[in-house]
């Protein structure tokens, strides 16, 4: 394990990692740079395993431990770059799958109050970007430089394809067809919490006794309500409020449909065309995969703008 050099003193006024620099790498960068860094720290290294979606999982283990005594890491997928309570509870059942006790879950935008309390509960151990940044500088001078040489080289803020790990390209899109883009999520909240981040989904549903609050737009296929749920929302398809469901904030969508017993709250409009949001000129802007020669799942690719 390598230890802070007592006598390296970080610049406590302008270090040389922040988390800002951390949570604007690409996931790629970020999953290296985990990597090197366990291996600094006299941990053993599983192989990578990834999915389309910029998630990334491997296990660290002490010496000749086997695989279940080890930790189960796990990035957190591009379009949710701050955890929410759901993304902890799929690594929850996925150490419970593996029959693993620990793991470790890095999300460089934070965690909402869900997710914090789902890893308490778990004992789940939670790395941010600011975490990361900490952990950095405290090594010894000569490893923090390394570091941050190779995690800040080139194109290191723009995201690589899962596919075929070329740098994606940013583009402008307003197109439809949410519900039949089989790489979009299905997203369930099954808990109250607090969404900082732009959600983008083929369907959302959130569960009775929850209270969801989205902090920024929800473009989605399909909208399922039987909680409560406050912020905008941009939907293809319905959205459908189920008995004892309330939403307030702005909505735009197909249909609307509000069963006996549910209320809405705010503005509505129904949409004959492509789902505009009521800031309908406001760009969607989307990292994808322009390569001239993709491989099979390129283009499916599609990264929301951080």
């Amino acid at each position: 394990m390598i230890e802070a050099d007592p006598s390296t003193k970080v610049d406590e006024l302008h270090p040389r990692w922040t988390g800002e620099v951390i949570a604007g790498l690409d996931w790629m960068r970020i999953t290296q740079l985990t990597r090197a860094l366990s291996t600094s720290y006299g941990f053993k290294l599983g192989k990578t395993t990834l999915s389309a979606d910029g998630q990334t999982d491997f296990v660290i283990t002490r010496g000749d431990a086997p695989v279940e005594d080890g930790t189960l890491v796990r990035l957190t997928r591009w379009n949710q770059w701050m955890a929410a309570g759901e993304c902890l509870m799929q690594l929850t059942a996925e150490l419970e799958h593996r029959q693993m006790q620990h793991g470790m879950f890095i999300s460089p935008g934070g965690f909402t109050p869900a997710a914090r309390l789902i890893a308490e509960k778990s004992g789940i151990e939670l790395l941010d970007s600011e975490m990361m940044a900490l952990r950095l500088n405290e090594l010894p001078a000569q490893h923090r430089d390394y570091f941050f040489n190779l995690a800040t080289a080139g194109e290191a803020t723009s995201p690589s394809c899962p596919i075929c790990l070329r740098t994606l390209k940013l583009v402008d899109d307003r197109s439809t067809g949410l519900m039949n883009r089989p790489h979009l999520p299905e997203i369930r909240y099954a808990g109250s919490d607090i969404i900082g981040v732009p959600i983008r989904a083929r369907r959302v549903e959130v569960l009775p006794y929850c209270e969801v609050q989205f902090l920024q737009e929800v473009r989605t296929g399909e909208l399922i309500v039987h909680g409560r749920v406050t912020g905008d929302f941009v939907c293809e398809g319905s959205v459908v409020l189920h008995p004892g469901a309330l939403l307030k904030g702005s909505v735009a969508a197909k249909s609307v449909i509000v069963r006996p017993g549910a209320d809405m709250l705010g503005e509505t409009r129904i949409l004959n065309g492509k789902p505009e949001s009521f800031g309908k000129s406001r760009p969607v802007w989307l990292w994808r995969c322009e390569t001239p020669n993709p491989m099979p799942g390129c283009e499916l690719v599609e990264f929301l703008k951080h």
